[in-house]
């Protein structure tokens, strides 16, 4: 087998030149596994490297492929996802695997983590079903987790186009399923965003103009939330855990306000006197690393709440960056959120970055004056600040695909 991988390898290197739409050079490609292991070639030029799935490859010109026995298949032709440029090209016209590879062959498939693994044979492994969300490849939603609201942002609530039809998680059309409050906003506005990781090629774009913010007030493009989980649009949920899922992108020009506080989401329990309301953020001031932090707001007996919050803390936050976010660049967020007993210091809150766990807290409170609370909505008022400040240049930040589940 190995010398066949070596045939074929040998053969694409001196192959006439596949043509493709070109990429930039500073554009990525990541292959997310749908199922099973797989592994990847790049021909760029007259260069051919092998990577095995979940691996990232700088494209300029390339094309991705994985080789299944007799053929090699395009990426998209199995439904997998990728960010960079689109890669379309007809499979018969790759060049073919040496002759000794005939049909019935088996390829060992190194899995990402480099162990071996089983053979694999030379057919395409069929599409799994989507999850009761749609949910990403690979993604960590808890077992046994019901889907409550998605959203793609197809389309934008106006106020007279109602809250979309069909059937939930997904509806389409207004503001799909959620609050139409996002009418209200002309800073939050539909985008192209074809390198979206979650669901391309539309987008959320919420803008933040070059101004001078009054030193009494804060500012946000908006608000675009859920309805209420606890009432009748959702079912009436009663829930008190949680996961959730999105992609967020912010300008490679965007300025940290002073205060280092860039909020993203607000996840809150059922309004009143008694609600908390965990802030996901972006921390950092100017054009200073962002870190991924949680603020437990309205939980005033866990003490961190007036510590800085929940920083990342686990042995592979460093790894993609949790505190020092890349700016310009597509992250997928995901959050598993449990709230224990009153007094217990037992709540959990668990999250994502790109896959990997970088806050693992298993001893939060998030009750507020003793009294138990359940989960009942996602609000993302991206707001900048802390009071005050000058916002220099135009910037913003993008929102791809939002999805939450939860479970008793």
């Amino acid at each position: 087998m190995r010398r066949l991988l070596l045939a074929l390898v040998a053969m694409l290197a001196i192959a006439a030149p596949i043509q493709a739409q070109q990429c930039s050079p500073t554009d990525t490609i990541r292959l997310v596994r749908t199922g099973g292991a797989l592994w990847y070639i790049v021909v760029d030029g007259d260069t051919v490297s092998q990577h095995t799935s979940g691996e990232k490859a700088a494209a300029k010109g390339a094309i991705l492929a994985v080789y299944l026995g007799p053929r090699v298949a395009l990426e998209h032709t199995f439904h997998g996802r990728y960010e960079g440029c689109f890669l379309g090209r007809p499979v018969d016209s790759i060049p073919q695997p040496p002759p000794d590879s005939t049909p019935g062959d088996t390829l060992a498939v190194p899995p990402a983590d480099g162990v071996p693994d089983s053979t694999t044979p030379d057919t395409l492994p069929p599409t799994p079903p989507p999850s009761p969300g749609g949910g990403l490849a690979g993604s960590h939603e808890p077992a046994g987790f019901a889907a409550i609201v998605g959203r793609r942002f197809d389309a934008k609530g106006s106020g007279s186009n109602g809250r979309g039809t069909g059937t939930l998680p997904y509806k389409t059309g207004g503001s799909e399923g959620w609050d139409d409050v996002e009418s209200r906003y002309g800073n939050l506005i539909l985008a192209s965003g074809p390198s979206a990781p979650i669901s391309p090629p539309n987008i959320m774009r919420m803008l933040y103009p070059a101004q001078t913010v009054a030193s009494n007030q804060t500012y946000s493009p908006g608000v675009i939330q859920t309805l209420g989980f606890t009432g009748g649009a959702y079912g009436a949920r009663q829930y008190t855990r949680l996961y959730l899922r999105f992609a967020v992108r912010v300008s490679s020009n965007w300025q940290g306000h002073g205060t280092g506080t860039n909020k993203v989401l607000f996840v809150r329990s059922v309004d009143g006197n008694n609600r908390f309301e965990p802030i996901i953020r972006l921390r950092g001031q100017g054009s200073n690393p962002l870190e991924l932090n949680v603020d437990l707001q309205g939980s005033p007996q866990d003490p961190r709440t007036d510590t800085g919050g929940l920083h990342p803390n686990t042995s592979g936050a460093a790894s993609v960056g949790a505190s020092n976010v890349a700016r310009g660049v597509w992250h997928v967020v995901e959050a598993v959120l449990v709230i224990g007993p009153v007094g217990s210091h037992s709540g959990i809150f668990q999250m994502w970055l790109d896959g990997t766990l970088t806050h693992d807290y298993r001893d939060v409170e998030y009750s507020k004056n003793g009294v138990s609370n359940v989960w009942d909505a996602l609000h993302f008022a991206p707001t900048w600040g802390g009071i005050g400040g000058t916002i220099t240049a135009d910037m913003w930040m993008d929102l791809d695909e939002v999805y939450v589940s939860g479970a008793p």
